[in-house]
């Protein structure tokens, strides 16, 4: 596949050239496969997705490419399992380690493992007995979000199973559908394209002008978010009960709320009360939305790419500002929002903003940021190999939201992978924050 990257996956890719913006993901099994089968199963998806096999390179005009030639393997490293919480270091040091986009590929592998019987690399056989272990996938945002990442798991995880026929070296099997699709602007629905679109576009632009101008001026003299000198990742995984989280979901429906409005409330709450003093402010939030089933024709399955729009909202908060209020006004915020289209708007000008932000330097993006994905389905065994729990991260930089999340629905409950800043807080800090969270989110069960 060679084809001129897209806006947000411009976006992305100028922000990796600045800091690394990477997505990890953590997968947490039982008899896990050997490293072999691992690396056999690797490059049959490489073979089988075109964005595996891709590098990133810049052309005339400061744009960028996809360009397949040259692209050498996933790169896979084993390492020895330390303990149940190893994985968190690997992780982290996953998060602030940049990809050679220009040598390719944009995924890389790390395996932890205790070490397999004499003969698994010859039989591929899984690890021996109950062995734990885990899997760090690691990749370049212009690649992968939230669904493409969440169907390529199970993809690899069908594959490592000793029992699955893997391809044959000799030749690739037949293309994932939809993978070598054109960028996404170039598939947006007939309103948002053209004369049309243009003028939706200048619409959206205003809006966001004027939604500047009254932040600007609601926090003259209070607190605005500082830029730290260490942008260092750090990772706190953090959930709901299941029964907490399934009271959480009856009341935010009694409520008329979405549960995105509900984690942007709860997160901003903590994070003014924290870092702002729980003081009367105007804070912004981020929010995402999947572009998937809104592009002509849609797309359906797990195609690998940028289908995400980054959408920022600025909240009001006063001093006694309670959590269902908030929950209902960003509900509301990010509905008519949705109404308007600005999820198109977000993603045609998400260049732009990267590109002006960098230049500038001196502000940060928000407050927060949470990326819900709903309700993750993956099946827990496959051959052998068990799958007993899953976390995703995605690499915040110095100008990006002070607190962030990627959040879903997994096995019941509510799953928070939290990323923050070495340079805004202590893990003391971030945990405290995750704590509040929790216990707002937590507080419909204590009531019922």
């Amino acid at each position: 596949m060679r084809r001129e990257l897209g806006s947000f996956e411009t976006a992305a890719t100028l922000t990796h050239r600045h800091a690394p913006f990477v997505v990890v993901v953590v997968l947490k099994l039982d008899h896990g496969p050997s490293p072999e089968r691992l690396a056999g199963a690797l490059a049959a998806l490489e073979r089988r997705h075109a964005l595996l096999g891709v590098r990133i390179v810049e052309r005339a005009g400061g744009r960028f490419w996809f360009e397949p030639d040259g692209t050498p393997p996933i790169p896979l490293r084993v390492a020895e399992r330390t303990g149940e919480e190893g994985w968190i270091g690997v992780a982290e040091e996953e998060l602030n380690g940049r990809f050679d986009a220009g040598a390719g590929p944009l995924l890389r592998c790390t395996y932890l493992a205790p070490p397999g019987p004499p003969d698994s690399a010859a039989t591929g056989d899984p690890m021996p007995g109950g062995a734990r272990g885990e899997i760090v996938l690691t990749f370049h945002h212009a690649a992968m979000d939230a669904v493409s990442g969440g169907a390529l798991v199970e993809e690899l995880l069908r594959l490592c199973d000793p029992e699955a026929e893997l391809p044959p070296d000799g030749g690739p099997p037949a293309p994932a559908p939809g993978d070598a699709l054109p960028p996404v602007e170039r598939r947006f629905p007939p309103a948002w394209r053209g004369a049309r679109g243009r003028g939706r576009l200048a619409g959206f632009l205003a809006r966001q002008l004027a939604d500047d101008a009254a932040y600007r001026f609601r926090t003259r003299g209070l607190r605005r978010p500082p830029i730290p000198r260490s942008a260092r990742c750090r990772v706190l995984p953090v959930e709901l009960p299941e029964a907490a989280t399934s009271a959480l979901a009856r009341a935010a429906r009694r409520q008329r709320v979405s549960l995105n409005g509900a984690l942007a409330a709860a997160f901003l709450l903590a994070v003014n009360r924290a870092l702002y003093g729980e003081r009367a402010a105007a804070l912004r939030y981020m929010t995402f939305a999947d572009l998937r089933p809104y592009v002509v024709p849609p797309v359906v399955g797990g195609a690998l790419g940028g289908y995400l729009a980054m959408l920022r909202y600025t909240a009001r908060l006063g001093r006694a500002t309670g959590f269902w209020e908030l929950a209902r006004e960003i509900s509301r915020q990010v509905a008519a929002g949705g109404r308007r289209g600005d999820k198109f708007g977000s993603l045609r000008m998400s260049e732009w903003v990267i590109r002006t932000l960098l230049r500038r330097r001196s502000e940060r993006m928000a407050a927060t940021a949470v990326s819900y994905s709903g309700v993750t389905r993956l099946d827990r065994t496959f051959g052998p190999i068990e799958l007993r729990g899953m976390h995703a991260f995605v690499s915040n930089f110095e100008l990006g939201p002070e607190y962030t999340a990627l959040a879903r629905l997994l096995n019941g409950r509510l799953q928070l992978d939290v990323v923050y800043l070495e340079g805004d807080m202590d893990r003391a800090l971030a945990q405290s924050i995750a704590g509040e969270i929790l216990a707002t989110l937590g507080e419909p069960a204590e009531t019922e």
